[in-house]
């Protein structure tokens, strides 16, 4: 599932202005209130064009962790690189979560 950012968050206007990759993988943290911070390792697909990005990805934890975050507001993906995302986890599979990109923080 895509989404269009409707207003531009800071982290995504460099990234298509820079051209940094498109597919960012790595290992973070996801948080979300109520929950402990789960580890995951993650895949963020960047797409669109400086006007308009589109950002979605695949989270890979432990079910039960993803499960207690599975359609909760305010989740954020904390990248390897400290820049945090807010995200929206759309689909859960076993140990695979998909995601949405919603806001950055």
């Amino acid at each position: 599932m895509n989404f269009a950012m409707t207003a531009q968050p800071r982290f995504f206007q460099i990234a298509a202005r820079t051209g940094l990759p498109r597919i960012m993988m790595g290992k973070g943290t996801v948080l979300a209130t109520g929950t402990k911070p789960t580890r995951v390792s993650y895949e963020l697909l960047l797409g669109g064009s400086p006007d308009r990005v589109i950002a979605h990805g695949t989270l890979h934890a432990r079910s039960s962790a993803l499960e207690r975050m599975w359609l909760k507001p305010d989740v954020t993906l904390r990248l390897a690189n400290g820049h945090r995302i807010g995200i929206s986890i759309t689909e859960l599979k076993s140990v695979k979560a998909l995601f949405r990109a919603v806001d950055t923080v």
